[in-house]
């Protein structure tokens, strides 16, 4: 069992690395989304044992949800669908949803503005926004990361699961 999670030490240092480097030092709002998005199925997939296993993206993309909690548990089946048009198109396009951005915490005010991951606002004009801040996505994948490994620790079951899903890797 201590291989699990000195495996899955490794895989948080280099996914938070890498997010955390991607969104300082680039302009590459799109290219941190999709690896905030890979992030949380690769946390769900752990979490459910799912890592590795084919047709289960969905499942895999809504238990990382759980683990970043409330605010995105509220957007998931928009999430969902950001994640397919962000994978498989590099679009960041929701069905329903004319506006989408995605920021970081880098633009003027935006940890006032957008203290979440992800939250809709409405601008001056009353226009709907669904926005997507990747800074604070980032940080709050960490946490998730915390949730995670504190459920694997009191669980048998998952950390059983866990360990079986990554072996397969």
């Amino acid at each position: 069992e201590q291989e699990l999670f000195n495996e899955l030490k490794k895989i948080r240092k280099f996914q938070m690395n890498d997010l955390c480097k991607a969104d300082e030092k680039a302009d590459a709002n799109f290219l941190v989304c999709v690896g905030c998005l890979n992030a949380t199925e690769v946390l769900g997939g752990i979490q459910a044992g799912l890592i590795g296993c084919e047709g289960f993206a969905r499942a895999r993309f809504l238990v990382g949800i759980e683990l970043l909690g409330a605010p995105y548990r509220s957007f998931e089946d928009d999430l969902w669908q950001l994640r397919n048009s962000m994978i498989h198109a590099y679009l960041g396009r929701i069905k329903g949803r004319a506006n989408v951005n995605i920021s970081t915490d880098k633009e003027p005010n935006a940890k006032a503005r957008y203290p979440q991951g992800v939250q809709v606002i409405k601008d001056g004009a009353g226009v709907e926004h669904f926005v997507v801040n990747v800074s604070a996505w980032t940080r709050d994948l960490d946490t998730a990361w915390d949730n995670l490994l504190g459920n694997l620790r009191k669980d048998e079951y998952l950390r059983v699961q866990a360990i079986a899903a990554i072996e397969k890797l």
